[in-house]
């Protein structure tokens, strides 16, 4: 009765960002990291299963990504097309982690999208897993608007669902 009801496949899907058909130990981290809404270090039932939900179902803390999806995607065909997008190209072929040449709803919500990853990889300068005061870039406000917690440390979870 533990799983009864979840979507496996919409579940993988959301796992896998690089779409191998396998979860990696870091892709596996990741989405540990992400659904761990309370910072048990424990997975619930209800964070399991609200992980499995479908497209429209996004957590409240996307509704910013939300929002910029649908400014970028002029068409509403609910995917940004090259055409749409008012950055690099660089960026744009990041995020589109499938490089079927559109970013889907998934790949602009997902916190395993390729340029969330490389973002913060290239600002982990140590890589020890978060992002210290000494790596940042930005200025001390901005650190600690991410930094939530404040241990002086901005995790994956701080930095792919700003305030």
């Amino acid at each position: 009765a533990y799983w009864e009801g979840l979507d496996c496949s919409s579940l993988l899907s959301k796992i896998d960002s690089d779409s191998d058909g396998y979860l990696s130990m870091q892709e596996w981290e990741l989405f540990f990291m992400d659904q761990d809404a309370n910072g048990d270090q424990r997975l619930s039932r209800d964070e399991i299963r609200s992980a499995s939900r479908p497209a429209g179902g996004e957590k409240v803390q996307d509704q910013g990504r939300i929002a910029a999806f649908e400014r970028f995607d002029a068409n509403k065909n609910n995917k940004i097309d090259p055409t749409e997008w008012p950055g690099k190209a660089k960026d744009f072929r990041y995020l589109d982690s499938n490089h079927d040449g559109f970013i889907s709803r998934e790949e602009w919500l997902s916190p395993n999208g390729r340029w969330w990853n490389e973002t913060f990889n290239n600002l982990d300068l140590n890589g020890d897993g978060v992002i210290s005061r000494a790596e940042w870039l930005d200025s001390e406000d901005s650190f600690n608007r991410l930094d939530r917690d404040h241990n002086g440390a901005i995790d994956r979870k701080e930095f792919y669902n700003p305030r």
